[in-house]
């Protein structure tokens, strides 16, 4: 059975009014040493599925964590080929 496919293209929305809340969360999580990973499909269609990835790594931090899932999300966000990934050091967020 072939599973249906939902086609959308969410850019625009994921540009206008994701990505603002998500620059607020990277600045908190940022002040407050919090890691994150976060992932979002922006753009699906018969062909590929494109997502946005964005990470603050605690090891960028240089306090790694006990059981770190972040570096396993970071690996598999790798396989796609459609993806776009920013890994934000704790400076560069501190700083704006």
């Amino acid at each position: 059975m072939k599973k249906e496919i939902f086609p959308y293209d969410k850019t625009k929305v994921y540009q206008e009014q994701i990505e603002p809340l998500v620059e607020q969360l990277k600045i908190a999580c940022a002040i407050n040493d919090v890691p994150f990973f976060m992932e979002f499909a922006i753009k699906n269609d018969e062909r590929s599925t494109t997502y946005k990835y964005e990470a603050y790594s605690a090891n960028a931090m240089g306090k790694p964590l006990t059981n770190d899932h972040f570096e396993k999300h970071l690996l598999l966000a790798k396989a796609p080929e459609h993806f776009q990934v920013k890994i934000t050091h704790n400076d560069e967020l501190k700083e704006n």
